[in-house]
């Protein structure tokens, strides 16, 4: 595959709406940059850090054809350094030190702080602390069982 080629199929099509374009329009366009080894890298190195960002940012701009996007020489645009939002209705694990994001409303955790179904030694703690299913502290009070018996979770 040529470093056109590869350019083509790694431009985002979920950002430019799946609308890429003229193909030959687009050649035409990187045969006038006709850019070396170290150019192509440093090009696609800089789209993907683009595409990164992009897709990142909720209000990220779509992106123009092919052509355009290297006509205009938008693989030299500066990304600006953003950290992502946290939106209303996302919320951050209550885990002690942990930074993940919870996936859904209904669960104050991560994912890797919800206890396994399939976790014999958290089945046991669950039954052992004589918790209700729904109770808040359902899970801590799993771990500080099992962290008590010894038991590695």
């Amino acid at each position: 595959m040529d470093n056109f080629e590869t350019f083509w199929t790694s431009y985002p099509s979920d950002l430019c709406k799946k609308k890429r374009g003229s193909k030959q329009v687009a050649r035409k366009s990187f045969d006038k940059i006709n850019p070396d080894e170290a150019e192509f890298k440093r090009i696609m190195a800089n789209m993907r850090a683009q595409i990164k960002a992009d897709r990142m940012d909720k209000d990220a701009y779509r992106w123009p054809f092919v052509s355009s996007y290297l006509n205009q020489a938008r693989y030299d645009d500066f990304i600006e350094p953003t950290q992502r939002e946290i939106r209303k209705d996302e919320k951050i694990c209550k885990m002690d030190g942990c930074k993940q994001f919870v996936h859904g409303i209904n669960y104050d955790v991560c994912p890797v702080h919800i206890p396994s179904r399939m976790d014999d030694r958290l089945r046991a703690a669950w039954r052992a602390t004589g918790l209700k299913r729904k109770s808040p502290t359902l899970a801590q009070d799993c771990r500080d069982y099992c962290l008590n018996k010894g038991w590695k979770i």
